[in-house]
């Protein structure tokens, strides 16, 4: 990669200082806290939409507030592009899993549920390990509350070096996880097929992911090719 650095056998994440010190070895993470803000530069269309429209500029994260659900404390993270409409909220818990997402737009509102809740970060994947994971979402609309749609979702993911990534904010040393994800997704009896490949750097101390690259499979709607394959980019480049 252009800018990252491979460091083999380091099971650490966090920001480099200028002075020496020892790496940390991998632990959890803190969970989500609420204020808390990730301003990234991204190119590309918006990830997993509509791969014809370009969304390049700026992309944020923040962490808006916690709930309690079922005595299980859920964190709500907010993620906005700045040259594409519509705003994705999640509901996350503190080992990252996310179980739900609103996704919020001028032509209404859409809540996806994962059943079981879906890994962002792999936490549990060792170096060199590799896992499978199937999830089931359902969409409901809002609106009326009833439900418009189903998909099954699997995901293979590999966790590969430990990378150290320059961005705006320092040099950075991630976990690095390749995933390849599937999506069968039917809605208003049309079945579309969507496919990627994501390549994430997620680091402990920053609280997010640091580097994502995700190409994409062109869009097959029931047996048709109807959008091209497309590829994005996003590196942090600041934080609150």
């Amino acid at each position: 990669m252009a800018l990252s650095i491979v460091i083999a056998g380091v099971g650490a994440c966090g920001i480099i200082p200028k002075k020496k010190q020892a790496v940390t070895v991998d632990k959890k993470p803190d969970a989500p806290s609420v204020g808390k803000a990730f301003h990234y530069r991204h190119t590309g269309p918006r990830p997993w939409g509509d791969g014809r429209a370009d969304a390049s500029g700026g992309r944020s994260v923040a962490v808006t507030g916690r709930m309690e659900e079922k005595k299980k404390p859920l964190w709500i993270l907010e993620e906005q592009f700045e040259k594409s409409e519509g705003i994705q909220i999640s509901s996350v818990d503190s080992d990252y899993l996310l179980h739900r997402q609103l996704l919020r737009a001028e032509n209404g509102n859409l809540q996806v549920n994962y059943t079981p809740p879906m890994d962002l970060r792999h936490l549990t994947i060792p170096f060199g390990g590799e896992k499978n994971f199937d999830y089931r979402q359902v969409m409901i609309d809002l609106s009326n509350n009833t439900q418009v749609g189903t998909g099954k979702i699997s995901v293979k993911t590999k966790r590969e070096h430990d990378e150290r990534i320059i961005t705006p904010v320092g040099a950075v040393l991630c976990r690095h996880f390749i995933s390849h994800v599937r999506i069968e997704a039917v809605i208003e009896e049309t079945t579309a097929i969507f496919a990627a490949t994501e390549e994430t750097y997620w680091c402990d101390t920053v609280g997010w992911f640091v580097k994502e690259v995700m190409a994409f499979d062109p869009l097959i709607q029931n047996g048709e090719m109807i959008r091209p394959g497309y590829k994005t980019e996003s590196l942090l480049i600041g934080m609150e």
